[in-house]
């Protein structure tokens, strides 16, 4: 016999383990189990568990996704955006009122990506794709740079990257 049952949330405990809440898919209610971290459930993640115990994982459900592209998208202006404002303050020489600005939305980039539902080592691994789009966008748009055939190409392996590293249905 074959359940699927839906993450719907972490809780994390000082011992490293989490209470999660999962949500039986087959019938009503919600089952509640402690698990460890290393088993890697994230919010969204799809476990079916069989007559064997054992346990496999399916891609995380599409609103899942979006949030999480919106927290990189979001994390990705935060960054780029306060390190600008620092860079136009000691390279342009704007006012110190845009290096702390900077210095602020740079503190909200640290934020942003701990509502992922992925742990940390995933989750900066494909931000760094993230970021090297976002980085090409933000020349062309904001510095006037025209990215080349190379920062395109480059760009697309990078979210080919992130798609692998993040988005990926796992087994465990």
């Amino acid at each position: 016999m074959t359940e699927q049952r839906r993450v719907r949330r972490k809780t994390p405990f000082s011992d490293g383990n989490y209470l999660t809440t999962i949500e039986d898919t087959q019938e009503e209610g919600y089952l509640l189990a402690q698990m460890e971290e290393r088993m890697g459930f994230s919010s969204g993640d799809i476990v079916t568990i069989n007559s064997t115990d054992e346990v496999k994982f399916e891609k995380m459900n599409i609103i899942t996704t979006v949030n999480s592209i919106s927290y990189f998208v979001l994390a990705g202006l935060f960054e780029i955006g306060g390190g600008y404002l620092v860079w136009l303050w000691l390279r342009v020489g704007k006012s110190i009122f845009y290096g702390l600005t900077g210095a602020f939305v740079l503190m909200l980039y640290g934020v942003v990506p701990t509502f992922q539902p992925a742990h940390f080592g995933r989750v900066y691994a494909a931000y760094g794709g993230v970021f090297i789009v976002m980085s090409i966008l933000w020349g062309w748009k904001v510095d006037k740079m025209t990215p080349d055939k190379f920062d395109i190409i480059g760009g697309l392996v990078a979210l080919i990257g992130v798609g692998i590293i993040m988005y990926w249905p796992r087994s465990h």
